[in-house]
């Protein structure tokens, strides 16, 4: 089976890590080998409370990237979420360019959740977890769809690719 890397697209409180562990759930039912690889999760285990968000943004991205690739590579996985928003083209080529994706199927998983729900989502968060408004706003205004051109494989709709049994 060739491996496949997931990237999750969409603004904060879409519902990518929410699907995201929907979808393990299903293929692990399935016997699939897969793992999810969240950018949240990183930045909070390196970041203190008291730290600002992005102060150690580069050593997340590392990170990130060094932890995706990890299981790229391995003889295990079959598939690998990428749960970050990966809002616009340079974001998402930014990673796309640090891994090795020679025979990996590259999906975007495209979430255009509605603002407004985002929003509602997003304020059941507690924490640092909250993002605030006005960022949910900004990722809108600056979210691209993603293209071939960017080197997906396949774009696929969050709510076309998961398939409960």
């Amino acid at each position: 089976m060739t491996k496949r890397l997931l990237m999750l697209c969409g603004i904060a409180g879409s519902g990518k890590s929410t699907w995201a562990k929907e979808y393990i759930k299903d293929q692990k039912r399935q016997s699939k080998n897969i793992v999810r690889i969240s950018r949240d999760e990183i930045r909070f285990s390196l970041v203190g409370e008291n730290e600002e968000y992005f102060s150690k943004e580069t050593q997340v991205f590392n990170t990130y990237i060094k932890n995706i690739r990890k299981y790229l590579e391995d003889d295990i996985t079959d598939i690998v979420i990428a749960d970050a928003t990966h809002i616009n083209a340079n974001s998402r080529k930014k990673v796309l360019k640090k891994l090795n994706l020679s025979n990996i199927i590259v999906v975007a998983v495209v979430f255009e959740t509605p603002v407004s729900r985002c929003i509602e989502q997003n304020e059941l968060r507690e924490g640092r977890e909250c993002v605030p408004r006005i960022a949910i706003y900004n990722m809108k205004k600056h979210f691209t769809m993603p293209t071939y051109e960017e080197g997906f494989n396949e774009i696929v709709s969050a709510g076309g690719i998961l398939c409960k049994s």
